[in-house]
């Protein structure tokens, strides 16, 4: 097992931006996978993370950041998504991604984002808003539309409305349309050349299967690579370990078959 080195990284408006690496043994180049937690206002601590450690154990270098919006450095930083996810959030991702180059031996042509709910989103906005700059995604259970994604929220959280508002915008204000059209990686998918894939649970109450269906039928149409697991037993999540293997198995070989270059492994699911 590899412990992470808490680390700082220096984002395009000069923020430090707090984050854990692991590194495999060897001098590189490495390929290498961004984790980005979901949330938004959640946070990464170094703990026990299998799928992190697997991939170590294969020679990626994992990053691990808490992008701006994260929890645990201050309500400052938390507020600085605040109607700017897919804006200084990603610029935070395409910086750990010049870190990684300069700082851990990585190839520049060999960086995935990878993440659940609000890392998917992450995974797509960095296929859609900054093409060409990372080599795939993998997008877990991930928001495509922002818009919608709040109009089908349960009636219940209507008691943290203004919180969902801050972050993803509120559908009845039209201050607030153009933020939630420009940010939803849904409106651009013409710009997605990388391969993409999507796992996503059918009763997830939280990020309904139709956002990610979107996006999935669409890079069909365009003909991009694009694998899709669905989870006919799942809610937001993976709440079964049978489910959770099939997940990390099907990123294991997808990662073989486009970053690794094993055009032998077959990924399997379309």
């Amino acid at each position: 097992m590899v412990s992470g080195q808490s680390i700082r990284i220096a984002s395009f408006d000069q923020r430090q931006v707090p984050a854990y690496v692991y590194r495999p043994a060897g001098n590189g180049p490495f390929p290498a996978v961004i984790d980005v937690h979901g949330g938004p206002t959640e946070q990464s601590r170094r703990g026990f993370a299998p799928l992190r450690q697997y991939l170590v154990s294969k020679g990626y270098v994992v990053l691990v950041p808490n992008v701006r919006g994260s929890t645990g450095y201050g309500k400052t930083y938390t507020r600085l998504d605040n109607l700017d996810l897919g804006g200084g959030p990603l610029k935070d991702i395409v910086a750990a991604k010049a870190w990684l180059v300069k700082g851990a031996q990585v190839d520049p042509a060999k960086v995935v984002v990878l993440g659940g709910s609000y890392g998917g989103y992450m995974a797509l906005a960095a296929a859609t808003f900054t093409p060409g700059e990372f080599a795939a995604s993998v997008d877990y259970f991930g928001i495509a539309d922002l818009k919608t994604l709040v109009e089908s929220f349960p009636a219940y959280w209507a008691a943290g409305a203004s919180y969902i508002y801050q972050k993803f915008g509120d559908p009845k204000n039209p201050a607030h349309a153009a933020y939630q059209h420009d940010r939803s990686p849904i409106n651009y998918v013409q710009n997605i050349t990388s391969p993409v894939l999507v796992v996503q649970g059918t009763n997830d109450a939280r990020v309904k299967q139709d956002q990610s269906d979107r996006i999935v039928n669409e890079l069909k149409k365009r003909q991009v690579p694009v694998h899709y697991l669905i989870f006919p037993d799942e809610g937001h999540g993976f709440s079964r370990n049978e489910n959770r293997l099939k997940a990390y198995q099907l990123t294991d070989r997808f990662l073989d078959h486009y970053i690794i270059g094993d055009t032998s492994v077959v990924v399997g699911v379309k």
